[in-house]
């Protein structure tokens, strides 16, 4: 299926993980999920759900499946509840994209996924109160995100880039408190930049993130004091595009790195010590698990050929 050409949270990060990837000795890490947690994923354009437990993949359900030209990314979750953005292909291989939000245990809908529109993506806010969607007027590029009533009332424009500025908003995360929203700003032809966003005042405040290399996509910790950031991890020939994952602390100082030659950030564990990403070492996408606190990676077992997912406790 052709990959769309929105840049938005998690979607840039599936793309940028077909890249190519390197075989590497496989490293254990020590930190493990506990209990069981429930994820929500992207298989062969299919939306999927999963028990997570320890290293295992278990319960591997179709909760929407794939259609010709149509297929699911998800995008944010939520106390059981997953935002999805549905992307259909034309038949001049334009692509129109729809949000919604769904039940992580059955598929249901819960609202949305009905009609095209602007937005192209979504994200929960903790309280329930509030959402925001990341608008992509035209073109496919998403300019603006906007803070709304999660009962369809005010609407406010947190950020917005102009047309002419030739600048996407690549990525964007919440932090745990709904405080706080992570952009990445793409400029055409210029390196992307990090920003942090005061969700009640507007405010912007650029991160310097000490890194050399330039930022796809952020993903927080659920205590928000980490972002994983996903950054250009160099190029194979003119076609591939590599990527590798850092660990930035939010209070500053310096990042510390997965070790994956070829991977990105796709959802920290409930307790923030193990951090899903997606491993595409040798061309197999596959989730993988890596320790935050000393970056080891090794393969989540029934993880293989799940492109992204994203936590829904």
């Amino acid at each position: 299926m052709r990959p769309h050409r929105l840049l938005v949270p998690l979607v840039a990060l599936t793309l940028f993980a077909t890249a190519c990837g390197e075989g590497r000795p496989e490293a254990a890490p020590r930190a493990l999920p506990t209990g069981s947690e429930r994820y929500v994923g992207e298989r062969d354009g299919a939306l999927v759900g999963f028990e997570l437990t320890g290293d295992v993949a278990g319960q591997v359900t179709e909760l929407l499946p794939d259609k010709e030209g149509q297929w699911y990314v998800p995008m944010d979750g939520r106390a059981g509840a997953v935002s999805v953005t549905r992307f259909t292909e034309g038949p001049s291989e334009d692509t129109t994209n729809a949000v919604g939000v769904i039940d992580a245990a059955t598929g249901r809908m819960v609202e949305g996924l009905g009609k095209d529109g602007p937005a192209a993506g979504l994200l929960l806010a903790p309280d329930g109160r509030h959402r925001y969607e990341l608008i992509s007027p035209s073109s496919g590029v998403v300019t603006s995100i906007d803070r709304t009533d999660a009962t369809g009332g005010s609407r406010t424009t947190l950020v917005a880039e102009a047309s002419e500025s030739d600048t996407a908003l690549s990525s964007a995360a919440l932090s745990p408190d709904g405080r706080t929203l992570y952009v990445v700003k793409s400029p055409w032809e210029k390196p992307p930049t990090l920003h942090a966003v005061d969700t009640s005042s507007g405010r912007t405040t650029q991160i310097e993130t000490r890194l050399a290399e330039d930022v796809y996509g952020v993903v927080v910790s659920p205590d928000g004091r980490t972002l994983a950031l996903t950054v250009d991890g160099g190029r194979e020939g003119d076609e591939y595009v590599k990527t590798r994952v850092a660990l930035l602390p939010v209070a500053g100082g310096a990042p510390r790195w997965v070790d994956a030659p070829n991977a990105s950030a796709s959802a920290f564990t409930r307790a923030g010590d193990v951090l899903l990403v997606l491993d595409n070492r040798e061309r197999k996408l596959t989730l993988a698990l890596a320790d935050v606190r000393t970056g080891a990676v090794r393969p989540l077992r029934g993880g293989a050929g799940i492109g992204h997912a994203v936590s829904a406790d």
